[in-house]
């Protein structure tokens, strides 16, 4: 199957609010495509039976008179139960129905013991905090307060606010296979346009907002590759899909969502669920304390992509603030354990991921008062050493990626 899967990566690695999440493009022109890896397929009962098993954690939580972390972990329930019932429509329809809102009447009940505050203990200089987020347990240390006066990062939009973010990218690709180096790929530029309206603000300051994909581009590649067309093919299908979610106003991801008809092609599918994934780290994580100019801070999670589970440490530094608006200088540094991959789209293939290392940089200036950054540039650079198997053949392959992001927002 022809296609390029362009998964965007939020604040939470190059930049600040709706940046881009990182991306870890991978090239198999050793089949005549550009593929990206696919989630690592899971057999259903085996997902399900994971999914209980949040549940009984929350359920463990609250009988431990600990809602705000039951609540977390009904979140987590919550979310993974509306993408299972996406994947499987046909998988006792009733009982998943029932689940969800069975577990959206235990947060709603848990959520009036629990206080306003979600982003975990108060942190101190040097001390981190966690907070629970849609990739798994986030780390906040604050490194340095910066100069007075300092005060609260906190996202403070109002409910009606719209925004539209526009994102452009341009990736480079260098893959060698089997010992061999392959010509150099230079994806098209690609553009998406997503307006997004804050639906509510709660008094506690979590907001729900809504989103609708209002255009995707891929600019004409000049020799008419195939990888073009299967850029527009798997991308341009997202034109017009919906998608919601809720943050805390320290950026805390409590859910997020894409509408997709059961009817929708694999491709599309695919190409929507990374869209939500990538909704889920919207923006920042800010840090708990009151900072000011020249403040630093370090947020250490792991990002899941494309079937693997990176590790990645993320430090923003504040260059300028004046009221609202900040602009900050951001670094990125991601590692990789050796982990199994599945590629979907080549069922009889096996790949282990041998090595992974990636960099950034980028700068980015947001207002706090508003969900999607007002300007965004950034430059990443990924290595990745994999081993591939078919059959009784065993294959190495290596792939260094460079992209460069801009994202506007108005």
């Amino acid at each position: 199957m022809k296609r390029i899967c362009l998964r965007l990566f939020s604040g939470n690695s190059l930049a600040q609010p709706f940046c881009l999440r990182p991306i870890v493009a991978i090239s198999f022109v050793l089949f005549s495509l550009f593929l990206c890896l696919s989630s690592q397929a899971r057999d259903r009962d085996d997902r399900y039976l994971q999914i209980f098993d949040l549940i009984e954690q929350g359920d463990a939580l609250s009988v431990s008179n600990k809602p705000a972390a039951a609540v977390e972990k009904y979140q987590q329930a919550h979310t993974a139960l509306q993408g299972f019932s996406r994947d499987y429509p046909d998988y006792n329809p009733k009982m998943v129905a029932f689940r969800i809102k069975d577990l959206e009447e235990k947060m709603r009940v848990l959520s009036q013991k629990t206080s306003a505050t979600s982003g975990g203990e108060l942190s101190r200089p040097g001390s981190s905090s966690s907070a629970a987020n849609g990739a798994g347990s986030t780390q906040v240390k604050l490194i340095q307060a910066g100069s007075e006066p300092r005060k609260p990062l906190r996202l403070h939009p109002k409910a009606g606010d719209k925004q539209t973010a526009t994102l452009t990218m341009k990736l480079a690709v260098e893959t060698q296979a089997a010992g061999t180096a392959l010509p150099a790929m230079k994806l098209p530029e690609m553009k998406m346009v997503m307006d997004i309206t804050v639906n509510s603000v709660s008094p506690e300051g979590d907001i729900a907002y809504g989103l609708v994909v209002s255009d995707v581009s891929i600019a004409d590649d000049a020799g008419g590759s195939p990888l073009a067309e299967a850029m527009k093919s798997s991308m341009g299908n997202l034109k017009g899909t919906t998608g919601s979610g809720t943050l805390s106003s320290r950026g805390i991801v409590k859910s997020s969502q894409m509408n997709i008809p059961a009817s929708a092609d694999p491709k599309t599918k695919q190409a929507a669920d990374q869209l939500k994934d990538s909704l889920s780290h919207l923006v920042p994580v800010l840090p708990e304390e009151p900072v000011g100019l020249g403040a630093s801070w370090e947020v250490k999670m792991p990002v899941k992509t494309e079937g693997m589970t990176i590790n990645q440490t993320t430090t923003y530094k504040i260059t300028s603030i004046e009221s609202d608006r900040l602009k900050t200088s951001v670094t990125v540094n991601q590692t990789a354990a050796n982990q199994k991959i599945q590629n979907a789209s080549m069922p009889g293939m096996k790949m282990e991921l041998v090595k992974m290392t990636g960099t950034g940089t980028g700068t980015s200036e947001f207002d706090l008062s508003q969900v999607a950054a007002l300007d965004v540039t950034g430059q990443k650079k990924t290595d990745m050493g994999m081993s591939m198997r078919m059959g009784a053949e065993k294959k190495a392959m290596t792939v260094k990626s460079d992209v460069e992001i801009h994202i506007s927002g108005k």
